[in-house]
Parts: structure tokens; C-alpha cells; sequence
């Protein structure tokens, strides 16, 4: 990923680089990408690290509130995240074994967004207007 993210740098001069630790794809999680990274929180540290170093861009990540209920914490893994280099993060607040289903946890995004240094945002649902209208009425989660 780093010498990926040195290239992209260089031939595209993006804005900043995402890693997406988000994704709860099978055939992405298998392959031990996306969500599946957040079960290893040192390879997920290391990642981070190296592409913070890679590149001269901001680096941002995109995370769900952990691998399922039994290694739920969105507030752990954003601060290693921040830690180790991340300048943004993004929570999905559901966890990669629920994928798209259930209820969004909004209190996770509020709880994240108190703790971290770095700016925080949200992302839940497929109905957009009504996920940012609740994530900007969330005690803690920011105004966009």
C-alpha cells in the first residue's frame, strides 16, 4: 500500500490519501484487506505508518465499529488509527458481520468524535440527507 499511495501521489497529486479499513466485502476480508485488517490492529497500525510515510499527503481512514459485537470498539481503533498517523477518520458505526444491515450506532460516532484529535465523520446508511442531518444532530459528531 505505501508504494501504491507514493505513485498515486506522484502521478495524481490527489488531495489526501484514504485507506479503507471500511469495506466488508467477502472477497476483500478473505484476501485480509478492508474490514478484515481491523481483526489485526498491528497490521493496521503498520499499514497506516507506512503509507503516512510514503506520501506527503494527508492520510485518512475509514473504519467500521470493529470485526463483530465480541471486538466492538470504534473508540479503540480510531485512537490507533490517530496514533499511528491518521489525519481524518470516517466510522461506519455498524460492525463488518452486520455489513449493511441494522441499525446505524450513532452514540459510537459521538463517543469517537469526543475522543479524537483528528476530525471525525460519519457514514451509516444509504439514505444520505437523513444520515448527515442525524449525524449533525448527534451530541459530540460534527458539524459539517
Amino acid at each position: 500500500m505505501a508504494k501504491a499511495a507514493a505513485m498515486v501521489t506522484e502521478l495524481f497529486e490527489p488531495d489526501f490519501v484514504d485507506i479503507n479499513f471500511g469495506c466488508p466485502v467477502k472477497k476483500v476480508v478473505k484476501n485480509n484487506g478492508g474490514s478484515g485488517c481491523l481483526k489485526d490492529m498491528t497490521l493496521v497500525r503498520g499499514i497506516i505508518r507506512a503509507v503516512r510515510e510514503a506520501t506527503r499527503l494527508p492520510v485518512t481512514v475509514k473504519i467500521r465499529s470493529g470485526w463483530d459485537e465480541s471486538q466492538r470498539d470504534p473508540v479503540e481503533i480510531g485512537l490507533r488509527c490517530q496514533e499511528a498517523g491518521a489525519q481524518a477518520l470516517t466510522l461506519h458505526p455498524r460492525t463488518r458481520t452486520q455489513m449493511y444491515q441494522g441499525a446505524a450506532n450513532w452514540d459510537e460516532i459521538a463517543r469517537l468524535t469526543r475522543r479524537s484529535r483528528s476530525r471525525s465523520s460519519a457514514m451509516a446508511t444509504s439514505a444520505l440527507p437523513k444520515t448527515w442531518w442525524r449525524c449533525e444532530t448527534t451530541p459530540g459528531a460534527p458539524a459539517s
